[in-house]
């Protein structure tokens, strides 16, 4: 149960990303939302993200 609300919680997270991606820079690619999302989480602080 704990894994479907995971993976509930990641969709929610990958649709809100493209959601912004389609606002604010007219890019509609759910693969763009996933990869950011990677790009985060592999970071070890915000810094190193924007780089």
């Amino acid at each position: 149960m704990a894994d479907r609300i995971k993976q509930l919680q990641y969709l929610q997270l990958v649709n809100r990303v493209t959601a912004e991606l389609e606002t604010h820079l007219h890019i509609s690619d759910k693969a763009v939302g996933e990869f950011i999302i990677d790009m985060a989480r592999s970071q070890k602080d915000v810094d190193q993200f924007k780089m």
